[in-house]
């Protein structure tokens, strides 16, 4: 069964010491809500065959630490497109990582549009939250509205 996972990034610093957006790195509550949140995931045995993240400091170094627990064998893949983008850019950057078993880290509210679009209901991911998608028969283009079961869905830690 193909399997996406999207993962809104944990809690970030309210700003950066640059100020940009870009670089605003993970608060300690952030990184302890990442790493638990790794442990559900573990525990659900969804681990990704792919994992992408928007470059995004906050983004980046939730993948990092999700992947660090779930996937050690995985680097994290960042991705510019997946940063501020739309519904319709991330079915793009998804339809070119052809992996049955994708994890995204990426910002709201598009993911939370991504799932509700591809799920068929109203989600709404918290910081560190994350939404299990699965989609059957494997094999095929699923990015459909519609087109896929919502598995799990976990709130922030």
């Amino acid at each position: 069964m193909r399997r996406l996972i999207l993962l809104r990034h944990a809690r970030a610093a309210d700003g950066s010491a640059s100020g940009g957006d870009r670089d605003r790195p993970l608060t300690d509550e952030g990184r302890a809500d990442a790493r638990a949140q790794a442990q559900r995931l573990t525990a659900l045995r969804v681990g990704p065959d792919r994992l992408i993240t928007s470059p995004a400091a906050r983004a980046a170094e939730t993948a990092e630490l999700i992947a660090g627990i779930l996937a050690p064998q995985l680097r994290p893949e960042p991705v510019a497109e997946v940063y501020d983008a739309r519904v319709g850019a991330l079915i793009e950057v998804l339809g070119d990582y052809p992996a049955d078993r994708v994890l995204l880290v990426g910002h709201n509210p598009t993911l939370s549009e991504l799932a509700s679009w591809l799920g068929g209901e109203r989600v709404a991911l918290s910081p560190a939250g994350f939404v299990v998608l699965e989609f059957d028969p494997p094999g095929t283009h699923p990015l459909q509205p519609g087109s896929a079961r919502l598995a799990h869905l976990q709130p922030r830690p």
